[in-house]
């Protein structure tokens, strides 16, 4: 994987606890902006996966509707007979 050198600015506080915790995990710092930085674009990436799950299940029609109320009664059927 080919890396990119850039420059950010961070809060002096910050810094310096992502050198506290780079020391203990015993990884450069850089290394640890990158997998911070990594972790931070996946939970956006999941948060807009689940928006768009929601949004489906939001906009259903009454034909869709209709067939969840047929399979539940299906359902009540069959678990009636098993009991």
């Amino acid at each position: 994987m080919a890396t990119v050198k850039t420059a950010i600015s961070i809060d002096r506080p910050l810094l310096e606890r992502i050198d506290r915790l780079a020391e203990e995990l015993e990884l450069p710092r850089s290394r640890v902006l990158a997998l911070a930085a990594e972790e931070f674009v996946q939970r956006h990436e999941r948060r807009r996966v689940v928006h768009a799950i929601n949004q489906a299940c939001q906009d259903d029609t009454e034909a869709e509707r209709g067939l969840r109320r047929r399979i539940r009664r299906k359902h009540l059927d069959l678990v009636r007979g098993e009991w």
